[in-house]
């Protein structure tokens, strides 16, 4: 059979086709957690997630897309290998992104069926001769230049980097947007220093340190910036004064060196000319050919030399009239080893580096840098997390700056902005429906939040079996919930037997319509008081991700409840309080702390809906008239805090509407629980939060 033609396709080609199409390596956007959360089992169909899409075929879109993450998605596509596919799953077409493959509504047959589709396709397209261009804008491609050893400095030109001096090297880069700033604020003003006109008679100052100050065009001795013209100076030219090389400083001390005051000086050049004076025969010394250490450091020669950076020559008139040539000063001094004076001490940067081929010293170039914990000056990078980072829920932005590998400062946006506002003020009848479409990851606490309201406005009461039956319901959620966090989670740490169970158990939960299984309860029960006595787990979390008490009054729901602060929305609803319920609270406030109370609020959940089950009943909520008119406002405990609503409806319509979610408060504290950690350890701290970027709201 080798070597037989099967159409245009020899046998070994049409099977490593279908080898292909048969391992279908899945990268699922935005996250595998929502497409859990809306009962799909990716393994179950075929597909194997994974967390990169360099390792992937396809590509899983799950539901619509918002724009940011659209492009962030763009981006993943291009960087997978061909043969590549795109399946979209509750969207039948994807913006952004080239047109899918294959088109899949929510549903586990409907995903099996897509995923057959899909493999024909990969099949038949694995080997084509001719492949289609992939067109983004997200992905269009152009060129910039940075340096090798500052990547903070990116220009649109070729050119010399302003700190190290260094070439500037051109990279490719996606987007249109010009990346000068970079949060470096004087850097611009440099890169335009050049074009500015040069006028006789200016003073040239640096544009980064101001208090270097030369009369003529140079470089800054400090950072190697080109100077520019200082036109609010004049440059001071004492008769008979040779303008030296060095830069004249105006009263600059840094405090990390000792200086001598001007007034010292004076002193120090004043007996020196009556020193010259008294012994006209003996050869003065050239100052600029002296070593300069420290105030107060011996000198090879046995000389104490104050530092020349806090010396103001432009007042010692006389002074020139010492200097004499290297020659002559090594005729004069044969003894005197310039070479071993060196400049012990002596900040580099306040030197002429061209008596030292062009070399800056690292205490010059480092001298502005922040510092470090443990003292030592490094320069802070940004590196971006997201919005599609394994672990981290899809469509949150962290940004760390790092401080070699501690995270220094932090920042986290999202980018699931969808403009749903505009879509709550409606009629009253579909506005709960609308409100539940905040959060994929908890559509039914915003179902119930918006019923609350709708009835508070009304006036309505609900009889005990509806009350229980949304009790039951919306614990069977956080449930579903809390495995769903606990998988994700799971791969993170790098335990995968957590991750596969948490998310077997969540789609369990969420395709259990009925009344729930003993079995699986039982199950859940066994899983979390597992996790809950892993001792590596708990190696690994303990201490992590800190939140002080104060920050921790500022969030509410697990995180809060972790801190030791007994907040819960659950408390003031009579109906579990009538079923005896408790919120589970730890007092360490870390990341082991967070997932202790969440393993404890999956049993408790379970126990509420047990007890709710005896007492729920099947009968629709209440009817709302068609004409209400009113103000209502509820609060809801969703699984990851107090969710609050206020509402104003006007003739049957919803006309105002005002929503504080806890994702909203919770994504504030992303810096509280990352800075001061090593990267890795922020990305724990900030994954044990578990907010949900679709709720956040401006």
């Amino acid at each position: 059979m080798n070597g037989a033609r099967l159409g245009t396709w020899t046998w070994p080609r049409r099977l490593a086709a279908w080898a292909i199409a048969r391992d279908l390596q899945t990268f699922v956007v935005p996250d595998a957690r929502l497409a859990r959360g809306a009962g799909l089992d990716l393994a179950a169909a075929g597909l194997r997630p994974v967390a990169t899409p360099r390792h992937a075929t396809v590509l899983v879109v799950v539901g619509a897309l918002p724009e940011e993450l659209a492009i962030a998605a763009a981006i993943a596509h291009v960087q997978m290998p061909r043969p590549r596919a795109i399946l979209a799953v509750g969207s039948p077409s994807t913006p952004g992104l080239p047109e899918p493959d294959v088109a899949a509504p929510l549903g586990q047959e409907a995903l099996r069926v897509g995923v057959a589709t899909l493999r024909r396709v990969l099949a038949a397209g694995a080997f084509a001769p001719d492949v289609e261009v992939a067109e983004s804008a997200a992905v269009q491609t152009r060129t910039e230049f940075v340096c090798p050893m500052h990547p903070e400095i990116v220009k649109d030109e070729p050119g010399i980097c302003p700190i190290c001096g260094m070439d500037l090297v051109p990279r490719e880069t996606a987007g249109e947007t010009s990346p000068h700033t970079r949060g470096h604020g004087g850097m611009d003003a440099h890169a335009e220093a050049p074009d500015r006109p040069e006028t006789a008679g200016d003073a040239y100052t640096c544009p980064m340190h101001p208090e270097v100050v030369q009369p003529e065009p140079g470089r800054c001795p400090m950072c190697g910036m080109n100077l520019v013209p200082r036109e609010d100076a004049v440059a001071r030219s004492q008769p008979g004064h040779e303008a030296t090389p060095m830069a004249v400083y105006a009263g600059h001390e840094p405090a990390a060196t000792a200086r001598v005051s001007h007034a010292a000086h004076d002193v120090d050049h004043a007996e020196h000319d009556a020193h010259a004076a008294a012994m006209p025969d003996e050869r003065p010394i050239d100052h600029a050919m002296m070593g300069h250490g420290d105030m107060g450091q011996q000198t090879p020669m046995g000389l104490q030399t104050a530092s020349h950076v806090a010396m103001n020559h432009g007042e010692h008139a006389n002074h020139a009239d010492m200097a004499m040539t290297g020659s002559e000063a090594d005729a004069t001094m044969p003894e005197m080893d310039h070479a071993a004076m060196g400049h012990a001490g002596m900040e580099e940067g306040m030197m002429d580096h061209s008596m030292h081929g062009g070399f800056m010293s690292m205490v010059a170039m480092t001298e502005r840098l922040p510092r470090s914990a443990d003292g030592l000056p490094m320069e802070w990078i940004e590196a971006p997390f997201g919005p599609l980072f394994p672990g981290l829920p899809g469509g949150l932005d962290v940004t760390f700056t790092l401080d070699g590998d501690g995270v220094a400062a932090a920042a986290a946006t999202v980018a699931t902005a969808r403009g749903v506002e505009a879509t709550w003020l409606a009629p009253t009848e579909t506005f709960p429906d609308r409100l539940a479409g905040v959060d994929p990851l908890a559509p039914v606490a915003y179902r119930l939040l918006a019923r609350r309201a709708l009835e508070a406005a009304a006036g309505v009461e609900i009889d005990q079996s509806i009350a229980y039956a949304r009790v039951r319901d919306a614990e069977w959620e956080r449930v579903g919930s809390h495995l769903g966090w606990l998988a994700e989670f799971g791969a993170l740490i790098g335990d995968q037997w957590v991750a596969d169970r948490a998310a077997e158990l969540q789609i369990a939960v969420v395709r259990l319509t009925s009344e729930p299984a003993a079995k699986l309860i039982r199950e859940i029960r066994t899983f979390a008081s597992a996790v809950a006595r892993a001792p590596l787990i708990a190696r690994r979390l303990a201490g992590i991700g800190t939140t002080a008490p104060n920050v921790a009054e500022s969030v509410s729901g697990p995180v809060a409840r972790a801190a030791g602060i007994a907040t819960d929305a659950r408390l003031e609803d009579r109906w579990y309080r009538a079923l005896g319920f408790m919120p589970s609270v730890r007092e360490a406030g870390d990341a082991l702390a967070r997932l202790h109370v969440r393993l404890a609020e999956i049993g408790a959940s379970l126990d509420l809906v047990l007890a709710a089950d005896g007492y729920r009943g099947e009968g629709p909520d209440p009817t709302l008239s068609a004409h209400l008119s009113g103000a209502g406002r509820a609060t809801v405990e969703t699984p990851r805090g107090e969710a609050r609503l206020r509402i104003v409806v006007e003739h049957g319509s919803v006309v105002e509407a005002r929503l504080e979610s806890p994702s909203t408060a919770l994504i504030r504290i992303v810096p509280d629980v990352s800075v001061g950690e090593e990267v890795a350890d922020a990305l724990v701290a900030v994954a044990s939060l578990d907010l949900s970027p679709w709720e956040v709201t401006p």
